[in-house]
């Protein structure tokens, strides 16, 4: 019995709930609101496929469905660095080193637990194509940005380095992928030329849209816990360009893991939240194509390394039988 009919049949087992166990969604992928699981529901699962280990993803706060089921092991992905003391987890996998050393910070972590942390990065695929979405005049440098429309993380500091140097006589413009509305009218009322990218999951779109550009110009009020969209440019051979995230509002938690994706000075730049020294660190690319092409390189060697799929599943397998063994040899 292949995969898939292994699936169809635990579908069929389970009263169909797997797509709601697994994504919230209705069989025609559309998000259900009112498909909220239950322990029941992956019991169900997990009796049927009998795993080894049941890995969750989820912000790290006790939340379900950890304690609920009955399953041999339990990895988590850890997205926000929030950390669950119970012992039931097996290990506890945070999304960048970074996130992982910041989270541990000042935590007493009991000798008996000094093996359950690890960080597995987010994995990215490489390129899908070497086509463009645009073809573009050679005498104007393009940014990227790719990132959700969210108006709350924007940050104005590359649109504001832009707007800089435009004013000095540079040609300069923005492909944006799935921009907020504010970033559209910044670069409306700075006449900053624009391309827009409608919100996709498309890896094909989304490929060709690193292929469009010269630099991944990264911005985010609050910093990244990795930074997927980097390390998919940086896999494209895109220098980039990025600062240390400060609160735009009072109160407002950041994260940095984006300054551990970028080597200052070898795949990009990283400057302060100051839209001067982010326009000097795109000058030194702009005025020099040379420059961007060995960081391009060093950021697809980097990349590959470090953030592509098969990187990522290797560390990953060897977690998943480093958590088993061990409980073997307790028993």
């Amino acid at each position: 019995m292949t995969r898939l009919e292994e699936f169809q049949k635990a579908r069929r087992v389970c009263g169909g709930q797997i797509y709601r166990i697994c994504s919230y969604r209705d069989e025609n992928g559309v998000r259900d609101p009112q498909a909220t699981p239950t322990s029941r529901d992956l019991q169900g699962v997990i009796d049927h496929f009998e795993p080894d280990i049941l890995h969750v993803y989820r912000s790290g706060y006790a939340e379900f469905p950890v304690g609920q089921v009955e399953v041999p092991h339990v990895v988590e992905t850890n997205v926000f660095g929030h950390l669950d003391a119970d012992r039931r987890i097996d290990r506890t996998l945070f999304m960048s080193k970074w996130l992982m050393d910041k989270s541990l910070r000042g935590v007493q972590v009991p000798a008996s637990l000094a093996d359950r942390f690890d960080y597995v990065n987010n994995p990215v695929e490489a390129p899908y194509t070497d086509n463009s979405l645009y073809s573009f005049s050679s005498d104007t440098v393009w940014l990227g940005r790719c990132g959700r429309p969210d108006n709350g993380i924007y940050n104005s500091v590359s649109v504001e380095a832009v707007r800089l140097l435009r004013m000095q006589g540079y040609d300069i413009g923005f492909v944006v992928a799935a921009p907020p509305s504010n970033m559209i009218e910044d670069l409306a009322r700075y006449d900053i030329p624009f391309k827009m990218i409608e919100p996709t999951t498309n890896p094909l779109v989304l490929s060709q849209f690193y292929n469009s550009i010269d630099i991944y110009a990264h911005a985010r009020a609050d910093g990244e816990t990795f930074g997927v969209n980097i390390a998919e440019a940086m896999i494209h051979g895109k220098p980039v360009v990025t600062h240390v995230a400060t609160p735009s509002v009072p109160g407002m938690g950041v994260f940095q893991s984006q300054t551990e994706l970028v080597d200052d000075g070898e795949t990009g730049y990283i400057v302060n939240n100051d839209p001067g020294e982010y326009a000097e660190a795109l000058r030194k690319l702009i005025d020099s194509p040379k420059t961007r092409e060995q960081m391009g390189y060093a950021a697809i060697a980097k990349a590959m390394r470090e953030y592509h799929a098969d990187a990522c599943q290797e560390k990953l397998e060897r977690i998943y039988r480093e958590v088993v063994a061990n409980a073997d040899s307790n028993v």
